[in-house]
């Protein structure tokens, strides 16, 4: 879904980031030309063990494991431009 769409960057979180997250954020890199970054204080693993063997592979994937208070999050929107209201739509 998110080839050819000119998605940049793309942001992961929630539960289990043993499992669903991983995965995600690891489809996001494999199918995309977009920098995926994991939100960890957004995540929660289902142990300790499978949550230090994620980051290791996000380590590999190079997926930067980032926190919901970092720069790269604040600046989120701040490039997209303004929205456009379709010609002959009226604002709402």
């Amino acid at each position: 879904i998110i080839k050819g769409q000119r998605i940049t960057q793309v942001f992961v979180c929630g539960l289990a980031t043993d499992f669903c997250v991983l995965f995600t954020a690891l489809d996001a890199r494999i199918l995309s030309d977009a920098q995926v970054f994991l939100v960890k204080d957004a995540c929660r693993a289902l142990s300790d063990a499978g949550e230090k063997d994620a980051f290791m592979k996000l380590d590999y994937e190079g997926i930067r494991v980032v926190h919901s208070t970092d720069k790269v999050i604040s600046q989120i929107g701040a490039a997209l431009p303004a929205p456009t209201v379709c010609p002959g739509r009226k604002s709402p």
